[in-house]
Order: structure tokens, then C-alpha cells, then sequence
């Protein structure tokens, strides 16, 4: 059965990198963010903010997530258990201690608090504030604003995508630009509580778009070209799924040499579309945690940190440069109770953060 499959985008709202867009949108059935629902309410949002994500709504390729739709609804002590997890996953990362000199602060709009109490013990371990110098406690938007510490934002924001993609009736992952904000929301941070997983890496071998190719061809060249990037993704998602079901670290080789001959053919078919088209491109990266059912690499993953892969064959480009990818797998600690485990045994793959770039491109 298919299903669509969402990039929930965080921490910010408006998603700042445009390849960071043209990349997901490329490989990706849509893109969401995390939006107060008054905002969204009140006026035709990203219509001035951000027009590549107004482009995208209005091809019906973006949607926006409600944080309000976590709270009731049958979802019982959700409230509770989140601000246990923020807590924890606080102290653990010890912002007091490493930002006590250098505190910056970011602006959260207040509806997105849910938790009674949150912000009251943010401001008290100094990490919150109402009012900041020189700033407003109403966005330009009409909404009132906290100001809280940049990185225990960014451990709400990561723990409240992974919360509002677990709810959603769709495939959706939060993704984001830098692995650090991942482990906010999913490294285990106890002994006692964690699973072994395999961080799956393909290294700058996804053609993606340059950054100053309009969107509006890039959506165009997605709607032209649904059937061979559908393919593509096929290519990367039986891959994925080859490293749960290997039973040991032989057979993880032998998918990495099979999966390079099929993805070398994969890229050559994209590239030549984007080439087609005057698309200038660049090589993206791909990262992904997968379960480890086999001891064996399990085993291996924790005594190592990693899977010896062995030499990757260069994927040749058809302007005749050689472009030198690579494919690592490493060791995830992932959070035991997380509930994005339940969709390792149906999913290919279940993260997607890092955006890697080289400086080969072609016209």
C-alpha cells in the first residue's frame, strides 16, 4: 500500500535553507512545519513570510501541523509524559552549564507551550523570560511570544515533531539540518534504556538541485518526472530495508556492492532528467536510523561504533567528472520507549536530517 510521505520540518517554522527544500521536495511527497493554528487562522501564511513555501502550498505540496491537535483527543496523559521527557532530556544535555556565559534567546510563540507549568520552570532555571530587552512579547504576527534559550527550544521543538509525526495518519518524519537536533528528541540518554540501531549514511550521492534554481521548475520537473523518481526512491528504500533483514555483517556488504551497481544507474537516470531540463545540480546527502534485528551486527555495532563497508565505487556523472560517494553504517543509540520504534518493522526508514553538498556541479 502507498502512502504519502511527509518531511516534517523543525525547529523553525519557515524553513531558512532553499536546499534544503529543493532536496526534500525532490525525494519527498510533501513538506510540513509546525504552525500555531492561530497564526494559520488569522492571515494566508508564507503568502509574505516565505514565498517558496507559499509556492508550495498552492501546488499542494506543503501543510502546516497544529500543535493544539496533541492536547485532548483521547491522547490521556500526553501532557504529563511530555514535559517529563523535555525535563529529563534537558538536564541531560546540561544547557545551564555549557551556555550559562553566552545564553541566547529565541522567540516561542505561547500557544505552543501545551504543558501547564513549562515555561515557569524554564524562567526559573533562567532558560525563559516574558519580556527581553529591546524585543516585543507580541509577535508581528499578534501573538504573545516567550523567549526561551535557543537549545532547549530546540530540544521542544524536536521532541514536539517526533510527538505531532507519531500522531499523523500519514508516513512522517521530522527532519532537520543537523544531526544534534535529532539526538535532542531521539538518543538515548539512558544506560539502562536504549536500542541498538544502524545510522545508515549515503554520502553526497542524491543530485539535487543548486540553490538558485527557481522552485517553480523544480515542482514542474517533480510533476513531469513522477514515475522515475517514485523508481528512485524504490532503489534507496529496498536498500534501507536490506539492513534490518541481513543476519550478519557479510550480508550488510554484500547489499552495499549490489545497492551501488543499481543506485549508480539510479543517479545517472535523475542527473541526465535534471540535465535535460538546464537544471544545475549538486550531491546531497541522506541519513537514516534503521533497526538491527541481527546479534550479530548488533553485537558488532557496540563493540565498534561501526560496520567496515569496505572501498565505494565513485559514481561517474555524465559530464565525465567523478564523484566519490560513500556509504557508512554506524551505531544509533536510540531511546528504548520511543514510539517511532513501532514503525521499524513497516518502514524502510525512519529519520532524515543531514544535508551534505560538494562543489561538483554541472550545467
Amino acid at each position: 500500500m502507498n502512502h504519502t510521505r511527509t518531511a516534517l520540518y523543525y525547529p523553525e517554522i519557515i524553513i531558512p535553507s532553499k536546499q534544503f527544500i529543493r532536496k526534500t521536495i525532490l525525494y519527498w511527497d510533501d513538506i510540513g512545519s509546525i504552525v500555531p493554528k492561530p497564526i494559520w487562522d488569522e492571515h494566508p501564511y508564507f503568502e509574505l513570510e516565505d514565498k517558496e513555501t507559499n509556492l508550495l502550498r498552492n501546488a499542494g505540496l506543503y501543510r502546516p501541523f497544529f500543535p493544539h491537535t496533541l492536547r485532548g483527543g483521547g491522547v490521556g496523559d500526553f501532557e504529563t509524559k511530555f514535559k517529563d521527557e523535555f525535563f529529563r532530556r534537558l538536564d541531560h544535555f546540561n544547557q545551564q552549564n555549557h551556555l550559562k556565559n553566552n545564553i541566547q534567546y529565541t522567540p516561542v510563540y505561547e500557544e505552543k507551550e501545551m504543558v501547564m507549568g513549562l515555561f515557569n520552570e524554564l524562567e526559573q532555571r533562567g532558560l525563559g523570560k516574558r519580556k527581553l530587552a529591546g524585543q516585543g512579547s507580541v509577535s508581528k504576527f499578534k501573538q504573545p511570544v516567550y523567549f526561551i534559550e535557543s537549545v532547549t527550544a530546540n530540544i521542544y521543538m524536536a521532541l514536539l515533531a517526533e510527538s505531532l509525526a507519531d500522531a499523523d495518519s500519514n508516513i512522517t518524519m521530522p527532519v532537520t539540518e543537523a544531526s544534534t537536533w535529532q539526538d535532542y528528541a531521539y538518543a538515548a540518554i539512558d544506560p539502562q534504556m536504549k536500542k541498538v540501531c544502524a545510522n545508515l549514511i549515503l554520502d553526497r550521492i542524491l543530485p539535487i538541485p543548486a540553490a538558485d534554481v527557481p522552485l517553480e521548475r523544480i515542482i514542474q520537473f517533480k510533476e513531469d518526472h513522477k514515475t522515475e523518481l517514485l523508481k528512485f526512491r524504490e532503489c534507496i528504500d529496498n536498500f534501507q530495508s536490506s539492513i534490518p533483514a541481513a543476519g550478519d555483517v557479510m550480508s550488510v556488504r554484500d547489499s552495499c556492492c549490489r545497492f551501488t551497481e543499481q543506485f549508480n544507474l539510479g543517479v545517472r537516470d535523475i542527473e541526465q532528467s535534471l540535465k535535460n531540463r538546464n537544471i544545475e545540480t549538486i550531491f546531497g546527502s541522506i541519513q537514516a536510523i534503521l533497526d538491527v534485528k541481527s546479534p550479530d551486527i548488533s553485537s558488532t555495532l557496540l563493540g565498534t561504533g561501526a560496520l567496515a563497508l569496505g572501498a565505494i565505487q565513485p559514481i561517474f556523472l555524465l559530464s565525465g567528472v567523478a564523484m566519490y560517494a560513500s556509504i557508512k553504517v554506524e551505531r544509533y543509540l536510540l531511546k528504548e520507549r520511543s514510539e517511532r520504534t513501532k514503525w521499524f518493522n513497516s518502514l524502510p526508514y525512519s529519520y532524515v536530517y543531514h544535508l551534505g553538498m560538494s562543489n561538483i556541479a554541472q550545467r
